[in-house]
């Protein structure tokens, strides 16, 4: 396994001035980190040799007998990928890192997740988006990891920590998160077949009076396969909570 993480380190000349950037390690199928492993994934603005400020929020999908990195740039607001792989218990970064997002300057970029389609042999990127409206994004990336086609909207969102994941028996991917409606919050769900197949937006829980969602502990959903459904966790009144869909 690998995890992946935001690093801070401190300039050497000056230790208030610090520095988030993306790490790995290997991890055992025990959950032990292997020794010697730490590996910098990130520390640069894309396609550029200055040092980033603030690299934050990886996430990492396994596919094509590779690992995607995708996490945020916060110097540009953009959202970058980097591909890498394993090799003797060594975690590989010879790979150039590469912009998912566009270069609009002032758009608002944050929280990106990946999965993988082990059937079409495509990741789907999904992020949040403030670009007038606030958005939940999706982009395709080919296996080849050449950016598929032009982002597309999933639904409105309000600081939202969308969660991905793929289900190979129902073909498609589920995306959920926390939405504001109109002063009512709540978890929504939707799933994608492809950028031009969306199903409708599912509400999957409501706050009642005197209720609020953990606001550290975004929603998450993971697919059961061998029981045919999908679990969506979230945190109401600082207590997990559990649905299937």
């Amino acid at each position: 396994y690998i995890s992946v993480f935001e690093y801070v380190t401190s300039d050497i000349n000056n230790p208030y001035i610090k520095y988030s950037h993306i790490y790995g390690e290997l991890i055992d199928n025990k959950g032990v980190p292997i020794a010697n492993s730490l590996t910098l994934i990130a520390n640069k603005r894309i396609n550029s040799d200055v040092k980033a400020d603030y690299l934050a929020t990886p996430d990492i999908a396994y596919g094509n007998n590779e690992f995607v990195v995708v996490w945020k740039e916060g110097d540009n607001n953009l959202i970058c990928a980097s591909t890498i792989s394993i090799d003797e218990n060594k975690i590989v970064t010879d790979k150039e890192p590469f912009n998912v997002s566009s270069f609009e300057e002032y758009y608002y970029r944050l929280n990106p997740k990946i999965a993988y389609d082990s059937i079409k042999k495509q990741y789907l990127v999904v992020w949040e988006e403030s670009s007038g409206r606030n958005l939940i994004l999706g982009k395709y990336i080919n296996g080849d990891n050449t950016l598929f086609d032009l982002p597309f909207e999933i639904g409105d969102c309000d600081f939202s920590y969308p969660s991905i994941c793929y289900s190979s028996s129902h073909e498609c991917f589920v995306i959920v998160w926390r939405y504001d409606e109109d002063g009512v919050e709540c978890i929504k769900a939707r799933a994608v077949k492809d950028s031009a197949i969306l199903s409708d937006i599912k509400d999957i829980a409501f706050v009642e009076d005197n209720e609020w969602f953990g606001s550290y502990i975004p929603p998450n959903v993971e697919i059961n396969e061998k029981n045919d459904y999908f679990m969506v966790t979230y945190s109401k009144n600082d207590e997990i909570y559990g649905q299937c869909i």
